[in-house]
């Protein structure tokens, strides 16, 4: 023990001083077992540091963000972390949040705008807003909770957008179907945190109303499942439809055809008449030339037998006594339908006693240019009428029914 006099007492009378306790503590701690318990001292702590350094870095991945925690304290912070290696406080921990776009699918029972119940699946992709993580943190904790939360919100978009459209828009819309659920997805998430903070800041909000912070991309409709009896319903009336449409086509096929038959049956019936039409005028013309020459050929033998009783001085009986006594002779078989100017009687004397008045000078008509003992045929008493018009090249159309 040292020899130098303290200001305290110790037991049995004995007096502490600095000195002698410095003293006391040197031999001490310079023994074996004070260096020891120097030596796990120190270990302790190299240990400590390295538990503390662990829990004090935390790696951020390429495809997140982080919010730090301190579960010490319970603080969080505001900083949002990103890519790479970041300092936390000890023994806290990091809240990750996707850094880029994720796609949530999802299978909605909705009801139409006519009262159809039916069953969409679609699938978006979205992404939390990165400024605003530190606020959805504080909403709803972590990652999974804002899912829960959004995929809800979510579900309600798409139901609203389904109520603007029927059930058979959704089969012969579904562009803008899907374009509607979009629009409505988009505006129920990606308000801003605080309600005065959006465009439309004149709406009164709730607490939480607009509060996801989350950019939509895309909408994809993948699959519309409407009820059975629906199904059968529009395949009845795609059915009947169906069935209408061949009963007008076939109408429209008998119709043409009717239509062809007729167009013939006219065709046919303006070649008749145009052949009548044109026979009609030959025979009109024969007999008008046969008429015109037979006149003529009766007008010249006016003139003739004019001139022989102007040359002979014969009376209208006797010329016709001598052209019947000409016939007798020649044609002894002939029939005249005539009264007789004169006694068969006087045939000798008609032959040989030349006329009162004087010998003919001019040469009488042989029996070959003397009228035909055979009658010919008058025309008819009916007068033919006249075509009221040349035969059309063209036929008259048939009249469409």
């Amino acid at each position: 023990m040292g020899k130098g006099e303290g200001k305290g007492s110790g037991k049995g009378g004995a007096t502490w001083s600095y000195a002698a306790v410095r003293e006391d503590c040197s031999e001490i701690m310079s023994s074996g077992p004070a260096c020891f318990l120097y030596g796990i001292l120190a270990l302790g702590a190299v240990i400590m540091g390295i538990v503390l350094w662990a829990c004090s870095v935390k790696t951020v991945d390429s495809q997140e963000n982080a919010i730090a925690y301190d579960a010490v304290w319970c603080k969080l912070q505001e900083q949002v972390l990103e890519e790479g290696m970041h300092g936390i406080p000890p023994f806290g921990q990091l809240i990750v949040w996707p850094a880029i776009y994720k796609t949530m699918n999802q299978e909605v029972s909705c009801n139409s705008l006519d009262g159809v119940e039916i069953t969409v699946e679609m699938s978006f992709q979205y992404q939390p807003k990165s400024t605003a993580l530190y606020e959805l943190t504080r909403l709803y904790k972590d990652y999974d909770g804002y899912q829960k939360v959004l995929r809800w919100r979510a579900r309600s978009a798409v139901r609203h957008a389904c109520a603007k459209y029927t059930c058979q828009e959704f089969q012969t819309m579904r562009p803008y179907v899907n374009d509607e659920m979009q629009k409505q997805v988009e505006t129920e998430l990606s308000k801003a945190i605080y309600p005065e903070n959006n465009d439309d800041a004149e709406i009164t909000y709730g607490d939480f109303d607009g509060s996801m912070a989350t950019l939509v991309s895309d909408l994809q409709l993948i699959y519309v499942w409407r009820p059975d009896v629906y199904e059968d319903a529009v395949t009845s009336k795609e059915n009947a439809r169906n069935d209408i449409a061949l009963a007008e086509a076939e109408r429209d096929q008998a119709i043409t055809q009717a239509q062809t038959v007729q167009l013939e049956a006219y065709t046919e019936a303006n070649r008749t008449i145009n052949a009548a039409q044109t026979e009609a005028t030959v025979i009109k013309q024969f007999a008008a030339s046969n008429a015109s020459a037979i006149t003529e050929q009766y007008a010249a033998w006016t003139e003739l037998y004019t001139a022989v009783k102007q040359a002979h001085g014969f009376t209208t009986e006797a010329l016709l006594a001598y052209i019947g006594n000409r016939l007798m002779a020649e044609l002894p078989s002939v029939t005249l339908n005539l009264e007789s100017p004169a006694y068969v009687s006087f045939k000798d004397s008609l032959l040989t006693v030349p006329s009162p008045s004087s010998a003919p000078t001019t040469t009488m008509p042989s029996a070959s240019s003397a009228p035909s003992a055979v009658p010919i045929p008058a025309p008819s008493a009916v007068p033919i009428p006249a075509p009221s018009a040349m035969p059309s090249a063209t036929p008259t159309p048939a009249p469409i029914v």
